[in-house]
């Protein structure tokens, strides 16, 4: 578990460090994961006229005394409609791997899922440095999942599901 994070991490800092040269950057907070009790930082970088590069990366920890833990890292890439980035209306894709350990009564799911799919978004522009933007997006996860419950062993499954790919409400700061 810690060498998967450690990989991703380093592999999202290579992606961020390549493209940071001599570009704008930008920080955000997804207040929608906030309210969940669960600490996430989106970075952004503009990488041509109408397209940006966001990664972020959310933890959560029994929120709301609910048995549930989930550690989630991902990738989105913006084509802005209108003619700069982070003004206005976007479509983009999403690329995010999950790992979560969630119970309910006995019954324990806990793996990993890769989650793939469309998002679209509309950013306001507050000031000169501040947006809020408002994205949602649904597609596919891709599930290595065990399942377990008071009365049966430990049961491995493989599956896919239709998921939302994303529900934010962000509060993004232009860096540079």
């Amino acid at each position: 578990m810690k060498s998967r994070t450690l990989l991703l991490v380093v592999i999202l800092w290579a992606g961020v460090s390549h493209y940071a040269s001599a570009q704008r950057i930008s920080v955000g907070v997804n207040a929608a994961e906030a309210a969940l009790l669960s600490p996430n930082l989106e970075i952004g970088i503009i990488t041509g006229r109408q397209t940006t590069l966001h990664f972020d990366i959310c933890y959560s920890n029994n929120p709301y005394n609910l048995s549930l833990r989930l550690l989630s890292a991902g990738s989105e890439f913006k084509c802005w409609i209108s003619k700069s980035p982070l003004n206005r209306l976007y479509v983009g894709g999403r690329l995010q791997y999950s790992n979560y350990d969630y119970c309910r009564d006995d019954d324990r799911h806990y793996g990993d899922a890769l989650i793939l799919g469309p998002t679209v978004g509309y950013d306001f522009v507050l000031g000169k440095r501040w947006v809020l933007e408002l994205s949602t997006g649904c597609g596919a996860a891709f599930r290595n999942e065990r399942h377990t419950d008071v009365s049966t062993p430990a049961v491995t499954a493989y599956g896919i599901s239709f998921v939302p790919v994303k529900l934010g409400i962000s509060f993004i700061f232009i860096i540079a």
